[in-house]
């Protein structure tokens, strides 16, 4: 329910209040539409939302990661 203005990438989930409910929904999500793996707990780790989305995008099948680009894989 945070306005999209106000989330930094710098910041932790936790700074938004995230519970392990929610770190739950939010694992199902990742999986279903990015086709990558995150623990629970990788979530509720203090870690930026930045380094956060770097894991995802280095474990999903979805996306293409390297060197200056990114793109959708087929």
């Amino acid at each position: 329910m945070t306005p999209v203005e106000e989330i930094s990438a710098q910041e932790a989930m936790s700074h938004y209040g995230l519970d392990s409910l929610v770190a739950v929904e939010m694992r199902n999500w990742i999986s279903r539409e990015m086709d990558a793996s995150v623990s629970i707990l990788e979530f509720l780790a203090n870690q930026s939302l930045e380094k956060l989305a770097e894991k995802i995008v280095a474990r999903s099948k979805v996306v293409k990661f390297g060197k200056g680009f990114d793109e959708v894989k087929e």
